[in-house]
């Protein structure tokens, strides 16, 4: 009974985290979340990494970014002018911050290239 409560748990506080996804449109005409992803971010299929998207991530220590991939630098990276910034938290990210008692979290940062 103890691991099924416990399972119970876990799944609902991961299911409920996932939900969080912030999405910034630069320069574009595409609105956020307009290419769907509203729940667990923009699907990355059939695109293809280093041309039409790019991924990071940072890492928070008690709230305080202590690591952290530039976005400026991830923008470069692709060479776009018009671009979408998608900020989620990842399933890893949500084990550490359960396991540390909510101390350390990672998000994942993804830029897509935009055409319009």
């Amino acid at each position: 009974m103890k691991k099924i409560y416990l399972l119970g748990t876990l799944g609902f506080a991961l299911l409920i985290n996932s939900c969080m996804v912030q999405q910034h449109s630069i320069n574009t005409k595409v609105v956020p979340f307009e290419n769907g992803g509203r729940l667990f971010g923009e699907s990355t299929k059939g695109l293809r990494k280093g041309t039409d998207y790019v991924t990071g991530a940072s890492l928070y220590f008690i709230g305080i970014n202590a690591l952290s991939d530039d976005t400026h630098e991830l923008v470069s990276k692709l060479g776009a002018d018009k671009y979408t910034i998608e900020t989620r938290y990842y399933f890893i990210g949500n084990i550490c911050y359960y396991f540390t008692g909510g101390l350390v979290r990672g998000t994942k940062t993804t830029v897509f290239k935009r055409s319009e």
